[in-house]
């Protein structure tokens, strides 16, 4: 790699801070048979932060991850939300713990260009249309496995303080109609030709006009408030017409609590500073993204058969664990304020259930559950056949968790979910155990092992998106890993390595060579660590060395991960799980907003199958040509999810001399904390 993936902190971590806090729950080991408690809920240990309102974009997934992300933060560090809140600053916008959605969103789905990583360029996931509108990007949903992917390349989280969720102007609807009243003018008169098949709005008039309807169109308009009730047919025109409705859309949003959708939520590639805005982080990095077991056991068609036990036990642990959960349903609506025809959800008592086999369309945090929630509180005729329900945290708003913004327009203000003893909406819900869409729940652990104040390095190769199940399971040997070249002017210590796993239960051998200079495949050289950890859950996993490895300037190095278990007959097996994503052009034909393209250069990846190391990027079609779904035939295929994680080395006297190569110097820089409402302010 030419460039190294350099990660700069927005916030430097005590040491005596990570150090003395503990988490507020032990880790819970618990058997089947043991029982659990009927009732939990994190928000009564003070680790889940306020209810946000994901408007004006179909972002719920982004919303669910930074809650649980902001779970295991708070949990990890033993400090509750109010902690976290400066006194005299409560009910204000970006206050307490508050991570960025809009930078989560964003880099999930941009590409990677030259700036971020020369050798990578172009790959990643794109949303059909995004060329043209980015817009496309914000509305296009997306699941657990995006953010993943992104949290496990060293990438977030960072505090909203820098990318707040809103557009550059930080206005409202309302504001931006009142500062861009033109704009807004043409964007209505857009919307309406291109509902009108391209007549202009001018030519619709005379066209009324010369057929006698003109008079319908003005009644119709006055009725509606668009337009004075002295307009005529006489005096109608395109701009008055245009400019009533306009003006009484947005008079409508008068005092509305989101921002407004027309503004630019676009992120610059670069900082003010020079450095990728897609590198940056608070000071905490992904240890565990864990993929728990399906909630609900299903038959080959993936039609429901019952709620599968195990899943059921190991969300409930994760959360007595402190960890920050989200999970997929299907939701009567994908956003606040749509209609829908179905009964999943009863407006009563905020209880949901999906009777039938459904595709996901939502994306929540899950923070407790209630063995003992009775059925009887969904809707009568739809009734799941026990009781039982999880406790849900939304993204549609909350009236007793909003907030001001600087003008002092309410911001996350919605009338949606369980109501309090003040009869006001809190924007929570129960979903029901037998929930038929109810799937792939993932908890998230975070960890400040990485937290120093001059940053981290994550050398990597794999930045596409899985949006497919691509897991190998072989009795013969197989194993993967990467070459890496470290190409930075500082020398380094390297802390940690990761992978992703294909299975639960999964037992991985990590081993770290030194590579000879003439070296070809991964072991052609010295072996200076290994170490080995096994995984309850299959997904993304950082491993912490017990002991750096120290390498300098231009030191070739290889990670390989060797991932064993045992398959249903105790067999034991060896498993590998790489990314892979539609391209463009099956992506059209398949009718799926996402498309993903992936870049394997020679030399990179490298893959032990048949008794011998084979370099990936001449295999992996063949490779995989078997194992892809049967109704795709064209998938990008990634590198290896094989990392390797290091910080500026301490080892030696002149840690600052950087050798003669333009290519190699790159500067260490700080952000600096925002000056109120940070959690880490008073230890700055």
């Amino acid at each position: 790699m030419k460039k190294i993936t350099k990660i700069i902190l927005s916030v430097v971590l005590s040491i005596v801070l990570v150090l003395s806090v503990v988490s507020p729950v032990g880790d819970i080991t618990v058997s089947a048979e043991e029982n659990l408690p009927a009732q939990f809920d994190q928000r009564s240990l003070g680790i889940v932060t306020p209810v946000k309102l994901q408007n004006p974009w179909g972002t719920c997934w982004a919303f669910a991850a930074v809650s649980a992300m902001e779970t295991s933060i708070l949990s990890l560090l033993g400090l509750t939300y109010e902690d976290t809140v400066e006194e005299g600053n409560e009910g204000k916008e970006g206050v307490g713990l508050d991570l960025s959605e809009k930078h989560l969103t964003w880099f999930s789905i941009k590409t990677i260009t030259a700036n971020e990583d020369d050798k990578q360029i172009g790959e990643g996931i794109s949303v059909i249309g995004e060329e043209e509108d980015y817009t496309d990007l914000y509305n296009a949903g997306a699941d657990n496995r995006f953010f993943s992917t992104l949290l496990a390349s060293g990438v977030g989280p960072i505090y909203e303080y820098y990318f707040p969720y809103k557009g550059r102007q930080g206005f409202t609807k309302y504001e931006y109609y009142l500062n861009n009243r033109d704009e807004c003018i043409e964007s209505e008169r857009q919307i309406l030709e291109k509902e009108m098949g391209g007549l202009t709005v001018e030519d619709f008039i005379e066209k009324l006009r010369s057929e006698g309807k003109l008079s319908s169109l003005v009644e119709s308009a006055k009725n509606n408030g668009w337009i004075d009730p002295s307009v005529t047919v006489d005096t109608i025109t395109a701009q008055i017409l245009l400019e009533g409705i306009t003006d009484k859309e947005y008079k409508g949003y008068e005092n509305s609590d989101e921002y407004s959708d027309k503004d630019d939520w676009t992120i610059d590639e670069i900082g003010e500073d020079g450095y990728p805005n897609r590198f940056r982080t608070s000071g905490f990095s992904l240890k565990d993204g864990n993929m728990l077991p399906q909630l609900a056991n299903r038959d080959d068609n993936k039609l429901w058969l019952g709620i599968n036990e195990e899943g059921t036990i190991a969300l409930k642990k994760e959360l007595l664990n402190g960890h920050g959960v989200l999970a997929h349903f299907e939701a009567d609506t994908s956003r606040p304020g749509e209609f829908s025809a179905n009964n999943y959800l009863n407006l009563n008592t905020w209880a949901h259930y999906t009777y039938e086999d459904k595709r996901s369309n939502h994306v929540v945090a899950i923070v407790g559950w209630d063995d003992n929630y009775s059925k009887d509180n969904f809707n009568e005729g739809h009734r799941p056949p026990g009781d039982g329900a999880w406790i849900a945290k939304n993204s549609w708003g909350s009236e007793t968790d909003y907030v001001t913004n600087d003008n002092g327009r309410p911001i996350g203000n919605g009338e949606w979910g369980l109501v309090d003893e003040n009869g006001k909406h809190t924007g929570y819900f129960y979903i029901s155990y037998y929930d038929k869409s109810l799937l792939d729940a993932e908890s998230i652990v975070l960890s400040t092992s990485l937290g120093r104040d001059d940053g981290f390095y994550a050398m990597q190769y794999d930045y596409l998106t899985s949006d497919y199940k691509y897991d190998v399971s072989r009795t013969e040997e197989l194993k993967t890993a990467n070459i890496f070249t470290f190409e930075d002017g500082l020398d380094a210590e390297i802390q940690s390595v990761s992978t992703k796993t294909a299975n639960e239960n999964a037992h991985v051998k990590f081993q770290i060579y030194l590579l000879d200079e003439d070296s070809t495949g991964p072991t052609d050289g010295t072996l200076v660590k290994e170490l080995s950890e096994d995984f309850e859950y299959k997904g993304y996993h950082r491993v912490d060395l017990d002991e750096p490895v120290y390498i300098t300037y231009g030191q070739r190095l290889a990670v390989v991960a060797t991932e064993t278990n045992t398959d249903k007959e105790g067999n034991n097996v060896y498993e590998m799980s790489v990314n892979a994503m539609n391209d463009y052009d099956s992506a059209i034909r398949a009718g799926i907003k996402f498309y993903g393209k992936s870049v394997v250069n020679p030399g990179e990846s490298f893959i032990y199958t048949d008794g011998r190391w084979q370099d990936w990027s001449d295999i992996k079609y063949d490779f995989t040509k078997e194992e892809l779904p049967d109704d795709v035939d064209d998938m990008e295929v990634d590198n290896f999810s094989v990392k390797v994680f290091l910080v500026s080395a301490t080892l030696f006297d002149n840690n600052t001399s950087i050798p003669n190569n333009d290519d190699a110097t790159q500067k260490t820089v700080k952000v600096k904390p925002p000056k109120t409402g940070d959690i880490f302010n008073t230890f700055w």
